[in-house]
């Protein structure tokens, strides 16, 4: 490539690391406020149950009433009411946590294939790791440097850590005289000093796909769920029935979600259907069909919960409406 058309390239690498910075920081915001209200309803429920067994255990000490025992029915649907809000809260923290890991994955890999080689000790394009930042993957490879007597780092101990551990052991060295806190642009952390080098390199993670987002919204709900090929195409594969075994065809009662759910979350154009198989594999209904004014969580966040509510009411096949 000459020198001309490379320039002319940056710009537009300009804009699409923008773009995936600004998706970035949407995913986060996103979790952010998944979090808060899982947050919430963790504190309310406990409070709202315990409410609700002192009044139980009270009432039976009381004179009858009807308004008593009116606000007790209340209490016991506003509970139940919390228990779902719970598990929907759930479902979209765990699609949320999936959406903002594959925007990290993103803005790593357009870093690293702008950037790369990645830097070395003393490298100038390693900067400071500023005080407020901390370890964004999910888990890091660290990898102990230390000098021979001809002077040349010779690798240590290599550990595998969680984030959780790695700001513990930058929160340590940060303060130490002469020691550096260094990141390089793939996000590979550094702790340099005069006589031990700490390398903290991002694992490198599958990638994040659509149907990841759908199954761990399902699995909140307490789904048997998993990413499946039949037929040759992707689908997500919900079992209905305990006894379920892995083989094909599918043994069972199962629910089929949508095909294609191996593309990137950023390519989910079409919100979820989800089809209701009999135990013979004929089709029997559709149970649900998303909107396309809802963003990929809240579309596998409602799926999950329309499941639970649909095989709730029809347990069994012979259930009216199966």
């Amino acid at each position: 490539m000459t020198v001309p058309s490379r320039m002319a390239d940056l710009p537009r690498r300009e804009d699409d690391r923008k773009s995936l910075d600004d998706q970035l920081s949407e995913a986060r915001k996103l979790l952010h406020a998944a979090k808060q209200r899982q947050g919430r309803l963790n504190y309310e429920l406990p409070q709202a149950t315990g409410r609700l067994a002192r009044q139980i255990q009270e009432i039976g000490f009381l004179p009858p009433s009807a308004g008593r025992s009116e606000d007790l029915e209340r209490r016991k649907a506003d509970l139940r009411d919390r228990e779902e809000r719970h598990r929907f809260a759930n479902a979209e923290y765990a699609g949320a946590e999936l959406v903002e890991r594959a925007a990290q994955q993103a803005v790593a890999r357009a870093t690293e294939s702008a950037n790369a080689p990645f830097p070395h000790h003393g490298d100038p394009r390693a900067e400071l790791l500023p005080p407020t930042d901390r370890a964004s993957a999910l888990f890091y490879t660290v990898t102990s440097y230390r000098p021979n007597r001809r002077g040349a780092w010779v690798a240590g101990e290599r550990l595998d850590r969680k984030a959780q551990w790695v700001n513990s052991l930058i929160a340590t060295w940060r303060n130490q005289p002469g020691a550096q806190v260094l990141r390089d642009s793939s996000g590979t952390l550094f702790i340099a000093t005069s006589s031990l080098f700490i390398e903290m390199k991002p694992v490198v993670e599958p990638e994040v796909e659509e149907g990841d987002v759908l199954v761990a919204a399902l699995k909140a709900y307490g789904w048997d769920a998993e990413k499946d090929d039949e037929g040759g195409a992707t689908h997500v594969i919900v079992f209905l029935d305990p006894t379920r075994h892995d083989q094909t065809p599918y043994p069972g009662r199962y629910v089929m979600i949508a095909a294609d759910v191996d593309r990137p979350i950023v390519e989910h154009d079409a919100p979820w259907t989800a089809d209701l198989f009999g135990t013979d594999g004929e089709y029997v209904k559709t149970i649900y069909e998303g909107s396309e004014a809802i963003g990929i969580v809240s579309d596998s966040a409602r799926c999950a919960r329309a499941l639970t509510q649909y095989v709730t009411e029809r347990p069994y096949p012979g259930s009216t409406g199966f």
